[in-house]
């Protein structure tokens, strides 16, 4: 089957029936921002595509409003993706509410080190930021996190302060431009 995705350009590509599958690509990087990918089933695509990208270690899906259920396919590829170290996913429409799945995924994942999460609102209760610290408590392999932007608020922050001390590899943090000292 062959997968139709939108290329910087913003033209349709459809590979030929005779051409090599996707998944048989040795990419290294696939940079998808700014495609206007919006539908989850656009997503789901790609991701059915690139489970037999062995070799893939940078992904970006940033600018594209793939929104709540598109972060949920992300956060299901994951596990598939162990040695994805790079995920861009930088205002993609998605709450914290619809990204729980995505940073438990992150959390379980022993292979990440680069995030970028920017422009995505990550506002909410005390007991929804918690996945935050969940995530930085339970990945070991995070070197560089992004949240800019992000309408985290003191509490977030204080949920991702609480989780940073089991964090032994993360030498970069930007939580620039969010609500930490209301």
């Amino acid at each position: 089957m062959a997968l139709e995705l939108l290329l910087k350009t913003k033209r349709r590509f459809r590979a030929p029936a005779e051409s090599v599958p996707l998944s048989k690509l040795a990419l290294q990087s696939l940079d998808l921002a700014n495609n206007d990918i919006r539908l989850p089933v656009s997503v789901q695509s790609l991701f059915q595509e690139a489970v037999g990208f062995s070799d893939l270690r940078k992904l970006d899906l940033s600018n594209n409003t793939i929104g709540n259920e598109g972060i949920s396919v992300v956060a299901g590829a994951l596990q598939y993706r162990s040695q994805l170290r790079s995920l861009l996913v930088a205002n993609c429409g998605f709450d914290l509410e619809g990204g729980r799945s995505f940073f438990s995924s992150v959390g379980r994942n022993h292979s990440l080190e680069h995030l970028v999460v920017d422009h995505n609102d990550l506002s909410g209760s005390l007991n929804r930021q918690k996945v935050l610290k969940d995530m930085f408590f339970n990945n070991k392999t995070l070197a560089h996190v992004s949240l800019a932007h992000c309408n985290i608020c003191e509490t977030g922050a204080a949920q991702i302060s609480r989780g940073l001390g089991f964090s032994n590899k993360l030498v970069g943090l930007n939580l620039a431009d969010n609500n930490v000292g209301d």
